[in-house]
């Protein structure tokens, strides 16, 4: 007996030499492994037992069984024997006819079958009313006839398979196997009373493989994907894996949605799923036929490779919301479009339009994976998907919802839509019910792929795996270059052109065309305008943003329109090039010429300006100038300018800061753009406000941040565009009033510097200088008398008067040593600021007045003292004809005087001082004129 002690003295041993605690481990793991086998293996009920009693009972399945599933009596591997209907399987060994009372029973207590009246004994039975949903299970001889029909099954005892024979299983003898009296027991217990040994038929799962490869997929190569192509099967036809039946799955997204909702836990397969999906469809149809929208709001990688899809138009993510509302505002344009073409030829359908037109109008699919995130985070996205899909049912619309957890986020709107339900293994039975109705979904085993299904058809299924990336990655590699061969010859005839979905965004650069001046996005309506700004219209944006360029574009479209153009910038270079196409009627000078300035407004008030475009760059600084020019009134003339633009006939459009946006002159402008805002304050900032409910700002917020891109509003709505690059302008001819005498010589530039040479020399005439009141030479006639202000800023006039006298045959003569009876030819007698030379000059007044024909001009120098008291001493014989020339100062006690000399009031005098920046000022017949006279050297008057 001492050999009964060897275990004792093993464990003993072995505890001593690993240690009792993992020797206990190890103990308790082998207890629980034990365990669960004793638990698998007891689960396969026994004969001993009643076996088939004690069988684990799957859900019931109401609807006819297609084949009996039953347990090979296998406790430790579990294995099911499938026969279908209208098979035969053929047991052949010494346990076959026990393995056929096992493989009856079971069918028999499962409600799969019944024995058919026609078996011979021990294998007959009446058929009872219960039985008419069953199968028939016939029990053949070898010499029987081998016919079976669609609800029969046929099982063969026989020693020698017999020739027809479809199925063969080998059976050796196996202690255990039910016996003739066991059951012929269990034919008299199910006759007595069945329904109480009724047991439900095993989970049809347990036939399904655990994973499905991608060949079902098919063929993957370019030309078998370019024959598929060229054919396409009706709706939107795939194969996504294997039914419980043991028939492979064939989806038609048309006929069993149009739409899905899609549900599945982390690691039940559902990313697998949509890409076995998106991948089988793009093998199927050609990116003519069919176009993918995918919506990823988890992070934007969940389709991975997919997005390189030639099918795929776009990818939508949580990272670019904006893009997000773009393309349902395009989807919206597009599926309006398509109805109008469907109502045009009078079509139900896509499917309708193809059998009228023969063209195929491509579905779009979108999928959407994840779409709690979207519904909690973007509600309104969500809810517009819905709407969307609602409208585009008829369309070729499709959508596609996937979800981890749909608890919550499914609702009836949603389940209303999605007719085609999938779900995976999900993690409670609340979950599986939002999608299925019931729990099914929660007690799917931890296997990736199994599914359920209901639609048009319903079941459980397994999802084939496309395998690796690396699988995927080639597959899109493929049909990308199946895809390129397919554009080349694919039947225009029977197709329409890819459809541009949603409009891709504005581009950041192009060509303004002729008379453009921005491209406008309107992705509601599907289309990109160039348009042209109408009134009054005002740019704003900060320095960089494109706002001079912005006014050359515009520039260049005015003058392509034929209109005359004065341009007032800081920095007239920039339209150097337009103003030279046409010098005679484009204009251009910066504010800091205050007189082509003045002079423009002044045009402008007495309705001169007929026709005439007129570009402000910079407003603001015009505001300063005009200012400078009229102190306290820089604004108000600013606005007079602006708002006169209709009714004195010409056109304005002006740029300026942002920060100028709301100011009295800004808020003129009748449209304005708003070039690079950052977010609605800079809209704000520049006057422009939503005008509508329903209109939000920050929806027209470009998504570019590059120059000339902004928000134009405009009749009472706003929207994102992009200025146009100008283009060359050519030379036009003007219809306007001004053009008798040319808008250049209008506004002309004043000279800023002269020269004895510069001036031009008339016959019997003076000049001496330029008058910019005349806008023109300053000319005289040789006849009068001259009263000029002893100054030194006038010492070049006093010379230009002797050159021109000169040049006329006049002899020069001093006052202190002529003599009025010496005087034999033209003389221009020069009368210096002396007491003595003043009393010679009244007596050669006296002189002058006795005496008939004479021919003397005076030049009188006179200080500014005595200039007022001279003025009213002249004999009327010269004042006809004077000529008063003083030196303008910015000295207001200067102004004072010289208005005090010249009978005006001193702000005209300031006006023009500082309009003109000329040193003189004259008074003749004619009027008031600063005067722009050569310089010289000369220090003495005299």
């Amino acid at each position: 007996m001492w050999f009964m002690l060897l275990p004792l003295v093993f464990v003993l041993g072995l505890g001593a030499f690993i240690g009792w605690r993992i020797l206990f481990i190890i103990g308790v793991l082998a207890l629980i492994g034990l365990l669960w086998l004793i638990h698998r293996a007891r689960t396969v009920p026994t004969a001993e037992r009643i076996w088939l009693a004690g069988a684990t009972p799957p859900r019931k399945t109401e609807k006819k069984p297609t084949a009996l599933r039953v347990y090979t009596g296998n406790r430790w591997k579990r294995r099911i024997l499938e026969l279908p209907a209208g098979e035969n399987l053929c047991l052949t060994g010494p346990g076959a006819a026990g393995f056929a009372r096992w493989v009856v029973g079971q069918a028999l207590l499962y409600g799969q079958g019944y024995l058919s009246p026609k078996n011979l004994e021990p294998w007959q039975a009446v058929k009872t009313e219960n039985d008419k949903d069953k199968l028939e299970i016939r029990v053949l001889a070898p010499q029987d006839a081998p016919a079976c029909s669609d609800h029969q099954v046929a099982l063969v005892i026989a020693e020698s398979p017999p020739s027809w024979a479809q199925r063969i299983m080998y059976l050796k003898a196996k202690r255990g196997r039910l016996g003739e009296a066991w059951f012929a027991s269990l034919k008299i217990a199910l006759e007595a009373n069945p329904s109480e040994l009724a047991l439900a038929e095993p989970d049809p799962g347990e036939s399904l493989p655990r994973v499905v490869g991608s060949d079902l997929l098919g063929e993957v190569t370019p030309e078998a994907i370019t024959t598929r192509w060229n054919a396409p099967a009706d709706g939107l036809t795939t194969t996504l894996g294997f039914t419980g039946e043991g028939t492979p799955w064939v989806l038609d997204l048309v006929s069993e949605g149009p739409h899905a909702l899609v549900a599945g836990t982390t690691g039940a397969g559902k990313s697998e799923l949509l890409t076995t999906w998106l991948l089988g469809l793009a093998l199927q149809y050609s990116p003519v036929d069919l176009r993918f929208i995918l919506i990823d709001y988890k992070g934007g990688a969940a389709f991975g490779e997919l997005e390189r899809l030639p099918h795929v138009h776009g990818v939508l993510t949580d990272l670019q919301p904006r893009l997000t509302a773009r393309a349902l505002q395009s989807l919206q344009a597009f599926l309006k479009a398509r109805e109008t073409e469907l109502a045009r030829v009078c079509a139900r359908d896509t499917d309708h339009y193809f059998h009228l037109t023969g063209k195929r109008l491509a579905r779009v699919m979108i999928v959407v994976d994840e779409f709690r995130a979207l519904a909690m985070d973007h509600p309104e996205v969500m809810e517009n998907l819905i709407r969307l899909a609602t409208h585009g049912r008829s369309l070729g619309l499709h959508l596609i919802l996937a979800t981890q957890k749909p608890g919550g986020i499914v609702n009836g709107q949603i389940l209303a839509n999605a007719n085609l339900r999938i779900a995976l293994r999900v993690r409670t039975g609340a979950d599986s019910s939002d999608v299925l109705g019931d729990s099914r979904a929660a007690k799917l085993p931890a296997i990736p792929g199994r599914l359920y299904w209901e639609g048009l058809s319903e079941g459980l299924a397994q999802a084939a795996w496309c395998g690796s990336g690396s699988w995927v990655t080639e597959t899109v590699g493929i049909i990308k270059e199946a895809w390129g061969g397919f554009q080349e010859n694919f039947p225009t005839a029977t197709t329409s052109k890819l459809p541009e979905i949603w409009l891709p965004e504005l581009p950041d650069s192009r060509t303004a065309p002729p008379g453009a001046f921005a491209l406008t996005d309107w992705p509601q309506l599907g289309s990109q305008q160039w348009r042209e700004p109408q009134g009054l219209f005002g740019i704003f944006g900060n320095p960089g943003t494109g706002r001079t360029t912005s006014l050359l574009t515009l520039a260049v479209g005015e003058a392509i329109q034929a209109h005359q153009l004065v341009i007032v910038s800081p920095t007239p270079q920039h339209f150097a090039n337009l103003v030279a196409a046409d010098p005679r009627e484009r204009v251009v000078f910066s504010p800091e010429d205050l007189w082509q300035l003045d002079r423009l407004a002044v045009l402008a008030t007495e309705g001169n300006l007929e026709g005439v475009a007129v570009l402000l760059d910079r407003a603001d600084l015009v505001a300063d100038a005009f200012e400078r020019i009229s102190p306290g009134q820089g604004n108000k003339r600013l606005e007079g300018f602006l708002s006169g633009a209709g009714a004195g006939g010409y056109r304005v459009a002006f740029s300026a800061p942002l920060s100028v946006g709301r100011s009295s002159w800004g808020t003129l402008a009748s449209e304005r753009f708003v070039l690079m805002p950052r977010d609605t304050v800079d809209l704000h900032t520049g006057g422009i406000e939503a005008v509508g409910t329903r209109m939000r700002l920050a929806e027209v917020l470009p998504s570019t941040v590059a120059p000339g891109r902004g928000v134009w509003q405009f009749d009472g709505t706003c929207v994102e565009a992009q200025v146009g690059l100008p283009s060359s302008a050519r030379a036009v001819t003007s219809s306007s009033p001004l053009e008798s005498r040319g808008l250049s010589q209008l506004l002309a530039e004043l000279p800023r510097d002269l020269g004895p040479a510069d001036i031009p020399q008339f016959e019997n005439a003076v000049t001496l200088g330029w008058a910019s009141e005349r806008n023109d030479w300053a000319t005289f006639s040789p006849q009068r008398y001259w009263q000029v202000e002893d100054a030194a800023v006038l010492r070049g006039l006093v010379s230009q008067l002797k050159r021109e006298y000169r040049r006329l045959g006049y002899v020069i003569q001093d006052a202190e040593s002529y003599e009025v009876e010496q005087n034999k030819g033209k003389t221009l007698l020069v009368v210096s600021n002396s007491e003595h030379n003043q009393s010679n000059l009244r007596n050669f007044w006296e002189s002058f007045e006795k005496m008939l024909n004479f021919d003397v001009t005076i030049l009188e120098l006179v200080s500014p003292g005595t200039f007022s008291k001279n003025l009213t001493k002249l004999p009327p014989r010269f004042a006809i004809s004077r000529t008063n020339i003083l030196a303008l100062s910015k000295s207001a006690e200067v102004r004072h005087r010289l208005a005090s000399s010249f009978q005006t009031d001193p702000e005209t005098l300031r006006k023009l001082q500082v309009t003109t920046n000329f040193p003189a000022i004259f008074s003749d017949e004619k009027g008031l004129s600063p005067l722009l006279f050569p310089k010289s050297n000369v220090r003495h008057l005299t």
